[in-house]
């Protein structure tokens, strides 16, 4: 059965920023002993591969059974958030914003022009300009405040309307607009803002008026929620700390250091290069 355009987001969302370690606060011979969950192309699958990768492990069935509990509510909340970021690409009003964009572009002759001199042309106020659609932009992260930052673009990458002003007019010689507009969605790397210590990812989805692509969304999605989610199974009862682990082997998440911004997403702490032989193991299977 194909997967719906909803799932195949999900999915690379998924393979390209979790993996969920769970650390036992039990050391075994000085090594603490690990159970892996590894949250490939799709979170549906996570339960039958938590299961196989922690196989008979010395933590048994209580290291599946969170493992499995919070590579569920990973994909629970990712689920949802998408299914706004799925909706938004569909509103009537965007697309409309996106295809009039086009047609300012065309008219103000905006492709006679070389990128800086549209740069310097839209200096001060860097969009085409739809109040209906920054309107709708506000009322989206109104309603679904984990994303904090929205943007629309014209099928030339130029800026239609956004919840805050980027730093660039022009988006088409972007990375994310270039894969977005070619395969429908593109899922960036977790970034920090080290002023509010918030890791977020980028989500771009291109605006299609039924076969026609028109534009690009972008929503910039905050995941330090998924902090929390460590927290709710990291128990003494249990005896476990949570690890959430990006895919490069950056951390996301670790609640044996309470998500110490010192640890969390630096570039001098990275899990794929544990001296542990344990996560080492577990860690180097294809990441997707």
């Amino acid at each position: 059965m194909k997967r719906s355009f909803r799932s195949t987001i999900r999915g690379k969302l998924v393979s390209r920023t979790l993996l969920v370690v769970m650390i036992p606060l039990v050391v075994l011979g000085g090594v603490a002993v690990a159970a892996l969950t590894q949250l490939s192309q799709s979170a549906d699958d996570s339960v039958a591969e938590a299961r196989a990768a922690l196989g008979e492990d010395v933590v048994g069935g209580r290291a599946a059974r969170v493992s499995d509990q919070v590579a569920n509510e990973i994909a629970v909340f990712l689920d949802a958030r998408l299914a706004d970021a799925l909706a938004w690409s569909q509103s009537p009003t965007i697309i409309e914003a996106a295809k009039s964009g086009a047609a300012l572009a065309e008219a103000s002759d905006l492709d006679d022009l070389t990128i800086d001199e549209v740069e310097s042309l839209f200096a001060d106020d860097r969009q085409l300009g739809s109040p209906a659609a920054a309107d709708e932009l506000l009322v989206f992260l109104d309603n679904s405040p984990d994303f904090k930052e929205l943007s629309v673009t014209d099928p030339d990458g130029y800026n239609v309307a956004f919840s805050s002003q980027p730093p660039d007019m022009v988006q088409a010689d972007e990375i994310w607009w270039l894969q977005a507009w070619q395969w429908g969605v593109y899922v960036d790397e977790p970034e920090l803002d080290r002023s509010s210590d918030r890791i977020t990812v980028d989500i771009s989805i291109r605006l299609d008026d039924g076969a026609d692509p028109v534009g690009v969304l972008q929503a910039s999605l905050d995941i330090t929620p998924i902090q929390e989610i460590a927290d709710k199974f990291a128990t003494g009862g249990e005896g476990f700390d949570v690890t959430i682990v990006a895919a490069d082997g950056s951390l996301l998440a670790d609640t044996s250091v309470a998500h110490s911004p010192d640890r969390v997403m630096s570039a001098d702490v990275n899990v794929e290069e544990s001296d542990n032989p344990r996560l080492s193991v577990l860690i180097a299977p294809d990441l997707g």
